[in-house]
């Protein structure tokens, strides 16, 4: 197993996305983006909605 690089890793010691930074192929436009950006809060914000 090999593990994370420390700089992408937050103050609670698991990966933190935005400093991972990492990319996702978008099939449609033929390009590659880079993730990062928190939008919402899984089985939280959904809750609001009901």
């Amino acid at each position: 197993m090999t593990l994370p690089d420390e700089t992408v890793l937050g103050a609670d010691g698991k990966i933190d996305a935005t400093k991972l930074q990492a990319i996702s192929f978008d099939p449609c436009g033929n390009t590659y983006v880079k993730m990062g950006e928190v939008v919402g809060k899984a089985f939280q914000d959904g809750g609001k909605l009901k």
